[in-house]
């Protein structure tokens, strides 16, 4: 999905299973950009502060950075972390969560950028797997 990504990260709200797998979600700038050379971060946490607990990780598939493609997919053991209803403070059977993809220039560790984030709407799953 493309998406305007200036001094602000590009605004992208994900919708998830909790338990489920999550992507691969494919991102990419409006305007193509070389998004080599840098180390891919992207977290789930139940506010925007840094300092609230991450939640869960997406594995983020930077193969095609080259290119300007990024792949984020967040496992099931991650989205299973993601509470829902009333207990967590949610509406019955979902939550809200904030996440965000920032990368680390590799030649200037001080460089750091948030590309995109959002919210991550999760509903909860009635059957359980093995």
């Amino acid at each position: 999905m493309g998406t305007t990504v200036g001094n602000s990260p590009g605004s992208v709200d994900i919708v998830a299973v909790r338990g489920d797998k999550v992507g691969p979600l494919e991102f990419t700038p409006d305007t193509p950009l070389d998004l080599s050379g840098r180390v891919w971060l992207a977290q789930v946490r139940a506010t925007r502060d840094e300092l609230d607990a991450v939640l869960a990780t997406f594995e983020v598939d930077d193969s095609d950075a080259a290119t300007g493609v990024l792949r984020l997919t967040l496992p099931p053991d991650q989205s299973a972390n993601l509470a829902t209803g009333e207990a967590a403070g949610f509406p019955p059977g979902r939550g809200t969560y904030y996440w965000d993809l920032q990368a680390t220039l590799t030649s200037d560790p001080t460089d750091v950028k948030t590309w995109f984030a959002g919210k991550v709407r999760v509903t909860g799953d009635v059957s359980k797997g093995a």
